[in-house]
């Protein structure tokens, strides 16, 4: 386990992320659309499942306490690994830039892989 000062250091980075986080959504929230007006392709692609999941409230509450569940437990992962583990890559590519692509990253170890994703010999 690393030292106390570095994890406070780290829970420190953490809710300065989500304090950006927060303000970030903020600001999305403020803008206006026009009553009925789509500003997000995901919604035109996703429109069919969305009027699916209108029509039958126990599978849209069965798929959001699904999503929920997983997004909580990655979340919470990457959250005590960030905090206790041995470095603090709160991105993928920010672990890449810690090793400079020459060795394993703890996300490709943790899973086992090597070299972008192939299984060890």
């Amino acid at each position: 386990m690393p030292p106390l000062e570095t994890i406070g250091l780290r829970v420190l980075a953490i809710v300065a992320g989500l304090v950006v986080w927060f303000i970030t959504q903020k600001m999305i929230g403020a803008r206006t659309v026009a009553p009925g007006e789509t500003y997000d392709h995901l919604h035109v692609v996703t429109a069919g499942w969305n009027r699916w999941l209108h029509e039958h409230p126990r599978a849209a509450n069965a798929v959001l306490i699904a999503s929920s569940l997983c997004v909580d437990a990655v979340t919470l992962f990457v959250l005590v690994r960030a905090v206790l583990g041995p470095s603090f890559p709160v991105l993928y590519g920010a672990e890449y830039v810690r090793t400079g692509g020459r060795q394993q990253n703890v996300f490709e170890e943790w899973a086992g892989l090597h070299d972008g994703g192939y299984l060890p010999d």
